[in-house]
């Protein structure tokens, strides 16, 4: 079997709650973490400092701890040279990872040694009203991951992946790009000839609020993404016209009323849970 890292980065808005969640869904895999990596980006809460803590005693948890806020594409980038392992999987330190999703990427890993990045569906709950309502986050299938799909969304869901952390070094590792630190890095892998496939498990459970389609648009996040497209045009990854079209398609989400924004991710951008 083979053995691999898990990676996760905390910083000042982490909260207690969401990171016991996490740090125990870990602890309920079928095949467990030989270590994880936490990346203490910038001073934590005192209570998610205790939590660190806690789990210590019960997880393979090694922390880097940084002075300063450096954003999540930097933390990552330091966290992956401390994984002492060729697998890496990604953890965001809000979400539940089902019991079986490690055992399932690491079987897929070790039968596909041409795929250097692996992801899967993920299930969102997302609070309309009083209700709370379950949409299902697919992958795309890997025949469109190498087409066209990178012109208009993102093809993998960061939250899921396991990487080969050889190919990642390879292109550069993450970078500072605010809210698309996954997409460039899957823009280099793809562009450099390496494989990125999904699977169709659902691998990650997470619970979506209004502050998450607050934080998906505006000006600030349309900065952003007119920012990527500028770094994508200057690396060679687009040309004018794939740039045109990348905004025109992604703009007016961030724009558009958060209410209205909260529909379409709901209804349009994701399949209903049948759960």
């Amino acid at each position: 079997m083979l053995r691999f890292s898990v990676l996760i980065s905390v910083y000042i808005n982490t909260t207690r709650d969401d990171l016991a969640l996490s740090l125990t869904s870990l602890m309920t895999q079928i095949r467990r973490a030989d270590e994880i990596i936490i990346v203490e980006d910038g001073p934590l809460q005192a209570e998610v400092t205790a939590t660190l803590e806690e789990y210590s005693s019960k997880l393979p948890i090694v922390r880097i701890q940084n002075p300063k806020n450096r954003g999540l594409g930097l933390a990552l980038r330091d966290g992956i040279t401390h994984c002492t392992h060729e697998l890496v999987a990604r953890v965001d330190s809000d979400d539940c990872s089902l019991p079986n999703r490690f055992l399932i990427q690491t079987e897929f890993m070790s039968r596909r040694d041409d795929i250097s990045v692996l992801g899967g569906a993920m299930q969102e709950n997302f609070r309309v009203g009083r209700k709370t309502r379950s949409a299902l986050r697919p992958g795309y299938s890997t025949g469109k991951l190498e087409k066209t799909v990178l012109l208009y969304r993102n093809p993998l869901n960061h939250p899921t992946v396991m990487f080969r952390k050889s190919a990642v070094l390879a292109v550069g590792g993450y970078e500072h790009c605010p809210f698309f630190e996954d997409f460039f890095l899957w823009q280099k892998l793809i562009s450099t000839g390496h494989k990125i496939a999904n699977i169709s498990d659902v691998l990650v459970e997470t619970d979506v609020n209004l502050d998450y389609f607050r934080r998906r648009g505006g000006p600030k996040y349309a900065k952003y993404e007119i920012d990527l497209c500028k770094k994508l045009r200057q690396k060679g990854y687009f040309s004018a016209f794939n740039s045109i079209v990348f905004l025109m398609m992604r703009l007016p989400f961030r724009i558009m009323p958060g209410p209205i924004r909260q529909l379409l991710y709901f209804y349009l951008l994701r399949k209903q849970a049948s759960c």
